[in-house]
């Protein structure tokens, strides 16, 4: 499965789980905040795993999306991470050589795309406003991971069928906020659970995570213009003690 996660980078997908469709001349207004926790595992020449080290986050988000004509969309979010640099002095990681690291980061996502009934489609770049590593000296699975964000990085997602059936989707570098929202890379199916905004997502996300975990994500609206947001990942596997994530948030929709 980790081999399959590492091919989604080459390709801007999408989950919008999370998302609502908008219509025309449509604005959504969206906030989140979260946290959790991740590995830095340190390993032998061989590439064996000999002891992990935990990593914990907080994270909040701020987004805007217009719809336009012809299923257009334009949107931009703002994403702040801040981590606790690991303390253990057996294991002492330092998240890069620079020694004027910064432990927090924000990064600016703007992107366009296509919001169809049977698919949707959106690409954008992560722009950060300084040099920022998330620390990943050792990469589980997806070792394309393993670089600073000071420069431009593609993000993207997409989506297969329509949102009041059942729909495939995947992301990369857009969960809201970022890594708290879910991995850096997910994939999975999203299912309406009434007749109106709500859905739930379920399926599998990686990276800056050691291992593959499992993420739900749901919409739960709360009025007509008014939807609450929410997140949860966790997995656990080998040397990997615990890694989890989870996201709060609101969204506010007006024509």
């Amino acid at each position: 499965m980790l081999n399959s996660l590492k091919l989604l980078w080459i390709v801007p997908l999408l989950s919008v789980a999370v998302e609502v469709p908008p219509d025309s001349n449509e604005t959504t207004l969206g906030v989140a905040v979260g946290g959790g926790s991740y590995s830095l595992i340190a390993r032998d020449c061989s590439g064996r795993a000999q002891s992990a080290t935990e990593v914990p986050f907080v994270a909040g988000s701020v987004s805007i999306e217009r719809g336009l004509k012809n299923d257009v969309v334009l949107g931009a979010k703002v994403d702040y991470f801040q981590r606790n640099k690991p303390g253990n002095p057996a294991n002492p990681y330092e998240f890069s050589p620079q020694d004027n690291l910064r432990n927090s980061g924000m990064f600016i996502t703007p992107y366009f795309g296509i919001d169809e009934r049977g698919i949707g489609i959106a690409v954008g770049a992560v722009i950060p406003t300084h040099g920022f590593d998330l620390g990943l000296s050792s990469s589980g699975g997806l070792s394309f991971l393993n670089r600073s964000y000071d420069n431009l990085l593609l993000a993207g997602k997409i989506r297969f069928g329509e949102l009041n059936r059942i729909t495939v989707e995947s992301s990369f570098n857009f969960n809201s906020p970022l890594v708290a929202g879910g991995g850096l890379v997910d994939v999975g199916i999203g299912i309406p659970i009434s007749d109106g905004l709500g859905r739930v997502w379920l399926g599998l996300d990686s990276g800056p995570y050691e291992a593959s975990g499992l993420l739900l994500k749901t919409t739960v609206p709360l009025s007509e213009q008014i939807l609450f947001t929410g997140s949860g990942r966790f997995a656990r596997a080998g040397i990997v003690t615990k890694e989890y994530g989870w996201s709060a948030g609101f969204k506010y929709r007006w024509h």
